[in-house]
């Protein structure tokens, strides 16, 4: 009866599974452990700016984003850097294989 536990538990049982999976089990999960634990396999046309603004960033805990292949460059790294506004981050990773970011990003 997992309707029943309160939402603080509810958190503890996703954070310490560290997966998105929790969410995913009814609405009241959904809505409660929304964009605690991300896992994104980005898309080559994504507009990482975009992506960023629509992060809740104070929810985040752990967040791995793959961006293998796609043509993130420059400003979509210096986007990532916003990630640093994520209070909650405890385990980041990105997959940047493939990427034209260069020094400067």
């Amino acid at each position: 009866k997992l309707h029943e536990l309160p939402l603080d538990v509810l958190r503890c049982i996703s954070d310490f599974s560290g997966t998105a999976s929790c969410s995913h089990v009814c609405s009241l999960m959904w809505n409660g452990l929304q964009q605690r634990h991300l896992r994104y396999f980005i898309p080559d046309d994504c507009d990482v700016h975009q992506m960023m603004r629509n992060l809740h960033m104070r929810a985040m805990g752990t967040v791995y984003l793959n961006f293998m292949g796609s043509t993130l460059g420059v400003s979509g790294a210096q986007a990532l850097a916003g990630l640093k506004e994520a209070g909650a981050l405890h385990t980041l990773t990105l997959d940047l294989a493939g990427n034209n970011v260069g020094d400067s990003g």
